[in-house]
């Protein structure tokens, strides 16, 4: 297999970050400096440098609880994003992780005009880390946060069906037909939406399990049935919980949660 792969699967790094330390002269395949696009054989010696260590030890996943009416994507004039509201955080953050030795390339280049002038607005600070996928501006909850390029294949594509729990609000009282549709599929411009799990809790409110992720699907559904949405709530991205995080805070991802979390991925 290729190098860049083999790292990947060894957990040291992304495919992208293999090709950019091996440019760098990090990676050693039996001695000699490893090439982009060089192949690994059974019973070859691959060496790392310190850097590569790093990268792993370095790596950070937060579990953040995203507040209505912010973006997760770039913003545009007038409105704010999740790294808007880490900023606020910039100096906790700067003590909890160390500084800016702290971080792996390519993240550190990002945060080091930051540490060394910490009263200044530390937008490239937050974005050492980055939104495994989005909850649009008007829905809230759990987005997982992080530095580990390689979840972002493994967690959002859809050849994989990773189970995502929201609480939903609609205007209108849930009956019968409505569970059944949401639960059996429903289509939405002209693409019918996997089965989901659907529990009521209130004459407006209800659970839904969801293993697919397009865009706007709860209010597509939703809409499509003659409901509109006044209340999106994620509260779980597989094992991961909302729990009682408060709204614009986060908690780190650690432990047994974590090693739960990757090893469903398959990347450990």
């Amino acid at each position: 297999m290729r190098i860049n792969r083999y790292l990947f699967l060894k957990g040291h790094c992304s495919r992208r970050e293999a090709d950019r330390l091996i440019e760098k002269k990090q990676i050693r395949i039996n001695g000699k400096m490893a090439l982009i696009g060089q192949k690994v054989e059974k019973g070859d010696k691959v060496e790392i440098s310190k850097e590569v260590e790093k990268i792993a030890q370095n790596r950070v996943y937060l579990a953040f609880n995203k507040p209505r009416g912010i973006v997760t994507h770039d913003p545009v004039e007038g409105q704010t994003s999740i790294s808007d509201i880490l900023c606020k955080e910039c100096t906790k953050l700067s003590a909890v992780r160390g500084g800016e030795e702290n971080f792996s390339e390519p993240y550190k280049h990002k945060v080091k005009e930051n540490f060394q002038k910490p009263t200044k607005k530390c937008a490239n600070f937050v974005h050492s880390v980055f939104p495994m996928g989005r909850l649009d501006k008007e829905s809230e909850g759990l987005i997982i946060l992080t530095n580990d390029g390689r979840i972002t294949n493994a967690l959002l594509s859809p050849d994989h069906e990773h189970e995502k729990e929201y609480i939903v609000e609609v205007n209108h009282r849930i009956d019968l037909n409505f569970i059944r549709a949401m639960e059996n599929g429903v289509n939405i411009g002209g693409y019918r939406t996997k089965p989901s799990q659907i529990k009521k809790t209130e004459p407006k409110k209800f659970n839904i399990i969801l293993t697919e992720g397009k865009k706007h699907q709860i209010r597509r559904m939703c809409s499509a049935l003659n409901q509109e949405v006044e209340g999106l709530k994620r509260i779980r991205i597989m094992n991961i919980k909302l729990g009682k995080i408060k709204s614009g805070q986060y908690k780190d991802i650690v432990g047994t949660e974590l090693e739960e979390f990757l090893s469903a991925l398959k990347i450990r």
